[in-house]
């Protein structure tokens, strides 16, 4: 079960790093690319329907790379919380107090 949960946790850290790159890459790649983006996004829109053109993708870049980002960070945070769970739950005897306090009582 401790190889599981750290294993886990070691997974949903990596996945969480990955996503703040992502997020950090598509905001930079979003500044900097602007016509071309703007491009796809007007080539995209227009090909099924009469939808307004976009004027600037500068912040609508921003706003993805942002949410991206608090997403990696959420899921890396959880990540380091499963590794902290797995080695306090492998090493002291407290555990069990902190489990048993937990439990719901029916």
């Amino acid at each position: 079960m401790y190889f599981f949960v750290r294993f886990l946790g070691i997974m949903v850290l990596i996945v969480g790093i990955l996503l703040m790159f992502l997020g950090f890459g598509a905001a930079i790649y979003g500044f900097l690319q602007n016509a071309a983006v703007v491009d796809y996004a007007n080539h995209y829109l227009l090909a099924g329907s009469n939808m307004r053109m976009v004027d600037d993708a500068r912040i609508y870049s921003a706003i993805l790379g942002l949410g991206l980002f608090l997403l990696g960070m959420f899921s890396a945070g959880l990540g380091q919380l499963m590794l902290v769970f797995a080695d306090v739950a492998a090493n002291t005897r407290e555990t069990t107090a902190i489990l048993r306090g937990l439990q719901r009582i029916e």
